[in-house]
C-alpha cells in the first residue's frame, strides 16, 4: 500500500485500519506527499518504483503459483474426506 502522508482525501486513520486488516503479504510506504504528488513527479517515480520492488519480489521471484486440483482429482485422490457420504 502506498499513500501520501499529507494526503488530505484519504483519511490516514483509514488507511491504517485497511493495512491491518489486509492479508499478507503486506507492506506500507508513507511518502510525504498530498494526494497529487504521487500522480506526479517525483512521488509517481517513487511509488511506482516500490510498486515495482513489491511485485517483482512477489510475482517474477515468488513461489510459482500452484493451481488447485481439478474436481477429478479431487474425487481420485479423496481430497475432501469431510464431503463423503456416509
Amino acid at each position: 500500500m502506498i499513500t501520501g502522508a499529507e494526503d488530505t482525501i484519504h483519511d490516514m486513520g483509514e488507511v491504517l485500519s485497511a493495512f491491518d486488516r489486509a492479508r499478507e503479504p503486506k507492506r506500507i510506504e508513507i511518502l510525504p506527499y498530498d494526494e497529487l504528488g504521487l500522480s506526479i513527479e517525483p512521488g509517481l517515480g517513487e511509488s511506482m518504483r516500490f510498486s515495482a520492488e513489491w511485485f517483482d519480489a512477489r510475482l517474477r521471484r515468488g513461489k510459482l503459483f500452484q493451481p488447485s486440483p481439478s474436481a477429478q482429482e479431487v474425487k481420485e485422490r479423496d481430497l475432501q474426506p469431510e464431503l463423503r457420504r456416509s
